[in-house]
């Protein structure tokens, strides 16, 4: 879970390079784009904002195996740009002793 805790403060802190250091070089982007431009955009939304709170409301880690984790969470983000909250899943997998995404899916 401290995984998910740095992912989610490093979002909160429009820091760009550490956000994008947590997702897999195989990360399966979610409309199938090419990592390329999946991080290109990502780069310039979580630069954006001048503020972003993200937090993670009854996470829940489920283990699959020793290298494959699913985490499950509601999330609620704020900026001065915009406010949601969805139910968001992480698929992660451990490389190196770092855990990292694999895959996020969102909804509802």
């Amino acid at each position: 879970m401290t995984f998910v805790n740095a992912w989610a403060k490093s979002w909160s802190n429009n820091d760009v390079a550490a956000y994008i250091a947590a997702y897999a070089a195989d990360f399966r982007t979610p409309r199938g784009e090419p990592r390329a431009a999946w991080e290109a955009e990502r780069r310039q939304r979580v630069a954006k904002p001048r503020k972003i709170q993200v937090t993670m409301v009854n996470p829940k880690v489920v283990f699959d195996g020793n290298n494959r984790a699913v985490v499950t969470f509601v999330q609620h983000y704020n900026s001065d740009i915009l406010k949601s909250v969805n139910h968001k899943t992480l698929v992660m997998t451990k490389s190196a002793d770092k855990w990292l995404i694999q895959q996020e899916r969102s909804g509802g």
